[in-house]
């Protein structure tokens, strides 16, 4: 009978042990979930605060993987994400596009909201080259533009206007060199640059819809 009673209570004291823990994660999981989640993420500002204008975006006159001439005033009214790219990149540039698309995704339903992918590479890059590029991911023309030109014009609008090292000259034995920023850009619907974004992580991209969140809220 000892016996019996002392393995009853060791297993009561299991079932309460494991019955705590169990609770436990739970809690957690709730926590990490309220506290993690974007609408809680610490900008550095207080709560509601919009992101600074540092300056205005540069004026651009380019043409979409579709052939359509595109400018700084079809932007006008929108907000828009901008990342730069080439499509024969073999290292950091498939990520950046796979990284566009989650952003893509997440303001499918913002039809306030533009992206941009202009080339670092826009020699080769022509309208088709970007038009089979955009369609091996699947990409909406009508929300996603991807942008080339002039290569003394992109160079500039690149570099002088948007900030951002456009690399090169493209070696083509070693594309891989071509080192460009990876930063993508966030504009507001004024055409002003309101901040730069490390988007190769999960909490990067819920910073940038925070951001996109916040520019609407204040139209």
């Amino acid at each position: 009978m000892l016996l019996k009673h002392s393995l009853s209570s060791r297993a009561g004291r299991l079932v309460v042990t494991v019955t705590f823990a169990t609770a436990i994660v739970l809690v957690c999981a709730t926590l990490a979930t309220v506290y993690l989640r974007p609408g809680n993420i610490d900008t550095g500002r207080p709560a509601g605060e919009l992101p600074p204008i540092l300056y205005p975006a540069p004026d651009f006159e380019f043409t979409t993987q579709n052939g359509d001439a595109f400018t700084k005033a079809d932007l006008n009214g929108k907000i828009w994400v901008s990342n730069f790219m080439f499509t024969s990149c073999p290292s950091i540039c498939p990520l950046l596009t796979e990284r566009m698309k989650v952003i893509a995704a997440r303001v499918a339903v913002m039809d306030d909201v533009h992206l941009m992918s202009f080339s670092v590479d826009p020699a080769t890059d022509t309208p088709a080259v970007l038009l089979d590029y955009a369609a091996r991911y699947e990409v909406d023309h009508n929300q996603w533009s991807f942008l080339t030109g002039n290569d003394q014009a992109m160079r500039d609008a690149i570099e002088e206007g948007f900030k951002v090292s456009m690399g090169g000259p493209i070696d083509r034995n070693d594309l891989s060199s071509v080192m460009h920023g990876t930063r993508f850009v966030l504009g507001d619907q004024e055409g002003n640059i309101r901040g730069y974004y490390d988007v190769e992580t999960d909490d990067g991209i819920d910073l940038l819809i925070h951001e996109i969140k916040l520019l609407r809220q204040a139209k």
